[in-house]
This record gives C-alpha cells, sequence and structure tokens, in this order.
C-alpha cells in the first residue's frame, strides 16, 4: 500500500463501503483497505468467517470529527463533511481515555509474566555465614482474542440516504455499542483484581494511603468513578471551597483529589476506583471485522450490519487496585 494513513484518514468513506458491500462489490479505496484488513487478521491469528475487515491503520483517530453540528435528527445535518472511519471512528473505551496503554500488531495468545514476590538480601551476614537463597516466582496473565460485537439493522430507505449522514449515524452507533461491551471487560477485571475499603470519611485519602503503603507511584495513579459517587466528591469541593478535590478549570473538574477521573455510568454505584494505569493491559488483533447481509431480512427491506472486534484485557499486579464502596451512601 503506497498511501499514506493521511490518505485513509482523508478519503475513507464508510458510507460508500456499506452501500457497495450490500451490492456484493466493493471499489476503489475501500476494496484496498479491505484487503489490508484481511492480511492483517491473517498475520494476528485470527479465524473470521468473511465479511469485510478494515484494517486498524484505518480506525486509528487522527482527532475526533463534530457529528453533533446541526439538526440531530437523521439526515438533518450530521456530519456533512464525511470525514471517514478514522475521524468517526474514533475509539472512546474507558482504558483508551485514561491512557491505559493497549497492545496491537499481536498474533495469537499474549502471555505477560508477572513478577509474585520480591527477592530480599538475607540482612547483614558476616564472611563464611551462608546466606538464604532467594527465588523469585512469576504468576503469568494472559491476553486472548476475545470477539466483541455489534448487529445492526438499516433499512433500505436509510442506505438510500446521503452517505455522510448515514455513515455518520451508523458508526457512531456501531462505536458506542463495542465501547460500551469492552468498557464492561475492563470494569470487571478491575473489579476482580481490587480490594474495597468503605467509605467513611471526606475524601479518598485513605485509598492514597493504602496505595503508598504498597509502594504504588502515584504518578501513574487514574481513577473511574459511578456519577452518584462523583456528585459527593464535587459537593464536597464546593463545600470546602479549596478545590483541593477538583481543579478549577472546566476541562480538569472531574480530577478527584488530584488523579485523572472517567465519570462512567457503567461503573458500580456510590463506587470510585483507583489504580496503576500501568498495570492495567488491553490488546487489540486486527481492526474491525464487518459482515454486510442484504438477503437475510431482505423480506424486511433490512441490511444486517455485524461488526465485529477482537479485544482483552488483563490486571498485573493486583495490589495497585482499590475501591472505594459507599460513597455517598
Amino acid at each position: 500500500m503506497g498511501d499514506s494513513e493521511a490518505r485513509a484518514a482523508k478519503d475513507f468513506s464508510f458510507g460508500k463501503l456499506i452501500k457497495e458491500a450490500a451490492k456484493g462489490n466493493v471499489t476503489g479505496l475501500e476494496a484496498e483497505m479491505t484487503q489490508e484488513g484481511n492480511t492483517e487478521m491473517r498475520n494476528s491469528g485470527v479465524n473470521v468467517a468473511g465479511g469485510f475487515n478494515i484494517p486498524s491503520m484505518v480506525l486509528r483517530s487522527m482527532g475526533t470529527a463534530d457529528v453533533t453540528s446541526g439538526s440531530t435528527d437523521f439526515g438533518g445535518g450530521i456530519a456533512k463533511d464525511d470525514l471517514g472511519i478514522v475521524e468517526n471512528y474514533a475509539p472512546a473505551d474507558l482504558a483508551a481515555k485514561l491512557g491505559v496503554r493497549n497492545l496491537s500488531g499481536l498474533s495469537g495468545n499474549v502471555a505477560m509474566q508477572v513478577q509474585a514476590n520480591l527477592i530480599g538480601a538475607d540482612g547483614a551476614k558476616g564472611e563464611g555465614v551462608l546466606m538464604a537463597e532467594e527465588l523469585p516466582t512469576f504468576a503469568e496473565r494472559i491476553l486472548e482474542p476475545t470477539r466483541n460485537a455489534a448487529h445492526v439493522g438499516v433499512t433500505q430507505q436509510m442506505l438510500a440516504q446521503s452517505g455522510d449522514d448515514m455513515a455518520a449515524f451508523i458508526q457512531m452507533d456501531i462505536r458506542r455499542a463495542l465501547d460500551k461491551v469492552f468498557n464492561a471487560q475492563i470494569l470487571a477485571e478491575i473489579a476482580a483484581e481490587d480490594s474495597t475499603m468503605a467509605y467513611a470519611s471526606n475524601n479518598p485519602l485513605d485509598v492514597e494511603a493504602a496505595l503508598l503503603a504498597l509502594d504504588v507511584n502515584l504518578d501513574n495513579v487514574v481513577a473511574v468513578s459511578a456519577a452518584n459517587a462523583y456528585r459527593t466528591m464535587r459537593a464536597l469541593s464546593f463545600d470546602a471551597g479549596s478545590g483541593d478535590l477538583y481543579a478549577g478549570s472546566p476541562l480538569a473538574r472531574t480530577s478527584i483529589a488530584g488523579y485523572e477521573t472517567v465519570v462512567s455510568s457503567q461503573a458500580a454505584s456510590q463506587t470510585i476506583s483507583f489504580f496503576d494505569k500501568t498495570q492495567l493491559v488491553t490488546a487489540t488483533w486486527g481492526g474491525l471485522n464487518l459482515i454486510v447481509d442484504p438477503y437475510t431480512d431482505a423480506a424486511k427491506g433490512v441490511v444486517r450490519i455485524i461488526a465485529n472486534e477482537y479485544r482483552d484485557v488483563q490486571a498485573l499486579q493486583e495490589g495497585s487496585f482499590k475501591t472505594l464502596t459507599g460513597v455517598g451512601a
């Protein structure tokens, strides 16, 4: 492929791909990209049952498109400038928002060795005194391609509308669906590894102390908060008037106790999870697999679109995860 990612970002059209795929004949840049996607999927060791594969180089965002300008009704001004799937399909999962590392370009399962104990020095020994032997032990964390899928039905009438509007509408729907299911995996992994602390004071300093006691680097700590727990923290910052819990600017107002925070409707009620982001790892195999089926529901005038992503998430050192519970109870 002699094309640059910038050209793919500018010229790739999700709407054109869907329309042509429904007719069984993809052409132009979209056809080139699907061939590149096929190669990437094969190299990743992921076997897909047909469809069209969009490579990760096209999915990588060069920015975020404004898809809400004008009327939000379909056909009323959504992303009139078709910026392509690179712009409109920017990943927005919790891990990406918090700067958690994502492994890509993988092939098959990935095993990560995590040290389970620290090697200790054997005191102050005199000459000729036997020194105890210390053996490090390791635990294995395995990342494996797990399919996340979104199934969307698009009417033939919708496909006949403006490619710009239709592309933005479907891309946004698929993105939200895949983000939501992967966010659930991320939160489940955090919950499986962390230890909980009942909220019984006016701030999360008990969690900070617990992390420091385990020698966690606070520079790497981020947080995920439920909306009602966030409200409690924000009310405290207003009451105190100190601004310690929240930064002053609107862009950083969700920072709790100085830690970068994402407020999520998917977080468990009245909880705030703090963790070292370097101890959470996500992985992506290949790009996006699309199956466009115009036949199954043809009697209903509906084209089915199945979108598949292959991702996984693993926590490494469990001591790096602490959750406050009962915040605002």
